[in-house]
């Protein structure tokens, strides 16, 4: 397969994290194209982290967030004549620490659904159905239409991220499907409301989003992922993902007391059973 990959990169401090690094790398294995594209002013010593990795870099504040950067890789690929050769379409971002398994275990799995696109994850609680834009793979029935160029064409900058979800995240799988393009996804669980049910109660997920409660209580990290790599089976430093958070520990302990009693122990009082760190205890 020919494969282009478009990936999203922003960072506050203008750096290509050792998890952004271990991305690519496994991106690249799967790939014959990378196309980085962030939306930072890069440092030379920065992307020269990527010079035997991704095949090409596009580095300028553009402000236009994911979909931004997905657009400025799409219309260079397109320049290149790289979407014309290409079978699939990937648009992946640096939301998220993985994989956590092989990108051929994914493939592998989506390659038995019947799709024109693919995903993660899913949403639709207090929203419109999408797929989530983390991570999308499109086959050329899709990428090559005049429906997905004009889709792509017309990304812009926004005020604000909450558009940027209502308008192209939310559109562009609305669109799709309106237009009977299939969607699906490798999660067959829905979005959870709170963080308890992604990290503990859902064995499947490939990734692992840089959730807010994570990034404010990096001594919770450890907990978790140990627990979750356990039940995986993944070879995934966990360092890339401590590492991270310890320099950006910005809250103290007690301000979210409510959110950690959340990630920590579960309640549903109309199955009578208590999850405490994925353990349920039945009760009455």
């Amino acid at each position: 397969m020919n494969r282009v990959a478009i990936f999203a990169h922003y960072d506050t401090n203008c750096k290509i994290e050792d998890y952004v690094i271990y991305y690519l790398k496994e991106l690249q294995k799967i790939s014959t194209e990378i196309i980085f594209v962030s939306d930072c002013n890069l440092p030379s010593e920065e992307t020269n982290k990527l010079k035997d990795i991704t095949n090409h870099i596009i580095a300028k504040r553009h402000g236009e967030y994911d979909f931004g950067s997905y657009k400025y890789g799409y219309i260079f690929a397109k320049e290149k004549n790289l979407i014309t050769l290409a079978n699939e379409l990937i648009f992946a971002n640096d939301s998220c620490f993985g994989p956590l398994i092989s990108f051929n275990q994914i493939w592998k799995k989506m390659e038995e659904k019947e799709c024109d696109f693919w995903g993660i994850t899913k949403n639709n609680i207090d929203v419109d159905y999408h797929i989530q834009s983390y991570f999308l793979v499109f086959k050329e029935n899709v990428f090559k239409t005049e429906i997905f160029d004009n889709f792509i064409n017309t990304i812009s900058k926004e005020e604000n991220k909450n558009k940027i979800i209502e308008k192209y995240e939310i559109g562009l799988s609305k669109l799709l499907i309106k237009n009977d393009f299939k969607p699906e996804t490798y999660c067959n669980y829905k979005i959870a409301r709170n963080i308890t049910q992604d990290l503990f109660y859902n064995d499947s997920t490939p990734f692992l989003k840089k959730w807010e409660i994570l990034t404010l209580y990096p001594t919770l990290v450890n907990i978790i992922i140990k627990k979750i790599f356990k039940r995986i089976d993944s070879n995934y430093k966990i360092d890339y993902i401590t590492s991270f958070f310890k320099k950006r520990k910005t809250t103290k302990f007690a301000k979210n007391l409510k959110i950690i009693r959340r990630i920590i122990i579960e309640i549903k009082t109309n199955k009578k059973t208590i999850n405490i760190l994925g353990k349920t205890i039945k009760y009455g």
